[in-house]
């Protein structure tokens, strides 16, 4: 808004087929060491790849920062955060699709916070209008910016919550909600890619969109970051950013 950041959410996603040849849907969730970091998110530093190489701890305030999407057959993908499925998988290597939705059913979604003490409240409701009067939804009974949903369905009902930003950590809300340690390792993480990229203007163009704006009153902190030591010659790991921009 005016070309700064009023919120920004993350979620760091691991994709998974369903088993091939399976009369029924079903997924293996076989890898207890990725359960485990993308649950608990102990201290961790990249090894291979474009993860920094330097130690990283990141609070995962919202139990959402980590997160696994679910690809089923004919071509659709269910949506669950990673402290809810371990809850639920206990010593299980198998999550079948009817487990998935009675999963679902359980963990609705999570208040995580409304600011009514908020010294701006009334720039936050005017920002908040305008963005459901521009996608076409009533604000007053619709505070997505402040839920936090652990699982979506399907690909239409996980775009819904995602584009109405009740998914993924919340990293920054000029209201003061603030998750500095995993803002940085974003930051560097992109900047590793950006780095890598530089020959190659369309994907350049793209990280350059995250780079752009600022976060409001916050100093105008954030920005590439130039030092990032990573595996140049590693790779496997996909971006997906959206920006919802309410103009002025």
């Amino acid at each position: 808004f005016n070309g700064w950041k009023y919120f920004e959410k993350l979620t760091i996603n691991q994709f998974k087929k369903d088993k091939r040849g399976s009369m029924s849907i079903s997924w293996s969730i076989d890898n207890r060491g990725q359960l485990y970091l993308l649950s608990r998110f102990p201290t961790f530093r990249g090894v291979k790849g474009l993860i920094p190489k330097k130690e990283s701890t990141l609070p995962n305030y919202s139990g959402c920062l980590g997160s696994y999407g679910l690809i089923y057959k004919p071509g659709d993908f269910a949506f669950v955060s990673a402290t809810a499925l371990d809850s639920f998988m206990g010593q299980k290597n198998t999550l079948k699709k009817g487990e998935l939705y009675l999963l679902t059913y359980k963990s609705k979604k999570y208040p995580f916070f409304f600011p009514y003490f908020y010294p701006d409240i009334n720039e936050l409701l005017y920002l908040i209008d305008k963005f459901y009067r521009r996608y076409g939804f009533k604000w007053y009974f619709l505070w997505n910016i402040f839920d936090n949903y652990h699982y979506a369905y399907n690909t239409f009902d996980f775009t819904h919550k995602y584009l109405t930003m009740g998914i993924g950590e919340p990293l920054f809300m000029k209201i003061g909600i603030d998750n500095l340690h995993a803002r940085n390792f974003l930051h560097e993480f992109l900047s590793a890619i950006r780095i890598k990229v530089r020959e190659e203007r369309d994907v350049l163009n793209f990280m350059d969109g995250f780079f752009r704006y600022r976060y409001a009153g916050n100093g105008g902190e954030g920005g590439f970051r130039q030092n990032i030591e990573f595996d140049f010659e590693g790779g496997g790991i996909g971006v997906i950013h959206t920006i919802i921009n309410l103009g002025e």
